[in-house]
């Protein structure tokens, strides 16, 4: 399930962290979404986010599989602000591999690789951690009371299936399918970009399989990058029932309780 999404979890995604995510001088703009208001991009355009789980840690908490998914600002020279980009809350962090990022108000700076053109916000409040950060240093969208404090975890509750919105974690399932899955298996699930691409019509072995699929998900495979640092338990249980219910199988949804075992099984 999802073989060689490394073409765009891993090389392709590494690759294109050194492209999209260092350069030697990095500017920090300001651009007006219709929908998220005035926040902050690259140089180029590329909308810029902040991690919540940085707030827990001095520097970034974001690197190997994570940091391919949302590759860092990274500079050499340092950073300058472009139009309307406050230069006093500009600065660096340094990485645990030495490399300085690029933060703004604290906040370490990150691109998301299904960004692929200036003006698109597919990152904003994935997983309820990664945000949009406004130019006055405002994260756009997130409830910054909860951050680090202890708080319910509604995901880990337990759910029977007929408890489960089908047709939301369906449609939620299609839209994670669409930016992060589609570049290897294909829209409809029955292609390959490598002769070690499993297509996912004739996966049913896997398919069928809710646990295996979800510990597939969240730590990866042979040729898998794992997605558990990017999705959370939700996105795991949308993208699992979507792929269960799609390209031609029918094997019904994946509860959050199982996206939870699966999680702690090896944590």
């Amino acid at each position: 399930m999802f073989r060689q999404q490394v073409l765009i979890g891993g090389l392709t995604a590494f690759l294109m962290a050194g492209i999209i995510g260092s350069s030697a001088f990095a500017q920090v703009s300001v651009a007006e979404h219709e929908e998220h208001g005035p926040h902050l991009v690259d140089g180029e355009g590329k909308s810029l986010y902040v991690f919540l789980g940085d707030a827990e840690v001095e520097g970034s908490a974001c690197d190997a599989s994570c940091a391919a998914a949302w590759p860092p600002l990274t500079t050499t020279d340092g950073a300058d602000e472009g139009a309307e980009a406050d230069e006093s809350l500009l600065g660096t962090i340094e990485r645990a591999d030495g490399t300085l990022q690029v933060s703004y108000d604290g906040w370490p700076l990150y691109h998301y690789l299904a960004d692929r053109s200036a003006g698109s916000t597919a990152g904003q409040a994935l997983g309820e951690e990664w945000y949009l950060i406004a130019p006055d240093g405002t994260v756009i969208g997130a409830d910054l009371a909860s951050t680090g404090e202890e708080v319910e975890d509604e995901e880990s509750a337990s759910q029977a299936e007929g408890d489960i919105d089908l047709e939301a974690l369906m449609a939620e399932g299609e839209s994670i399918y669409s930016s992060m899955c589609a570049g290897c298996h294909g829209a409809n699930g029955d292609e390959v970009n490598a002769s070690h691409v499993t297509r996912i019509t004739e996966a049913d072995s896997t398919v069928g399989d809710a646990p295996r699929l979800i510990r597939q998900i969240i730590y990866g495979g042979a040729y898998m990058p794992s997605f558990g640092n990017v999705l959370s338990n939700e996105q795991v249980q949308a993208i699992s029932t979507y792929v269960r219910n799609s390209f031609g199988h029918d094997f019904g949804p994946v509860t959050d309780e199982e996206v939870v075992t699966e999680r702690e099984r090896f944590d």
